[in-house]
């Protein structure tokens, strides 16, 4: 099962919360949300950190550099994640960067244009319904 989120549902509780269930995310962050870049995949995604709340940029930096070095993280302060970004050209002038961390981490399963268009798909699905509902 795949779940996919809008950004303002998006927090590092509930993210883990959904995760502990088993189901695989991809959740839309915001600007406001921390990430930690890890290490560039091949397929342009990246491995990043989402973080606790309240954790300072210090202890932040510290823990991408023990991620990078190939240790543990704790899981109550961060956790691992792949991050797939892309443009969507028509939504203003210069664009609209969307931003989605997900569970699945290997690009070799799960590409990153597929998690991109499962998640455009989503809004375009949202979107239709919509039009159809005021429709009647």
């Amino acid at each position: 099962m795949l779940v996919l989120a809008d950004a303002g549902l998006f927090s590092f509780e509930l993210f883990n919360a959904f995760a502990a269930t088993g189901a695989d995310l991809a959740w839309r962050v915001g600007a406001s949300v921390s990430l930690g870049n890890v290490r560039w995949l091949a397929d342009g995604s990246y491995q990043a950190l989402i973080f606790k709340p309240g954790l300072s940029a210090q202890r932040q930096t510290r823990l991408v550099e023990q991620a990078r070095a190939g240790h543990d993280i704790p899981a109550d302060l961060a956790r691992l994640v792949r991050v797939v970004e892309y443009t969507v050209p028509d939504r203003n002038p210069d664009g609209e960067l969307i931003v989605v961390v997900t569970t699945l981490t290997d690009p070799f399963e799960v590409p990153a244009l597929d998690l991109a268009a499962a998640y455009q798909q989503r809004w375009a699905d949202l979107h239709g319904r919509r039009h159809r509902e005021t429709d009647r």
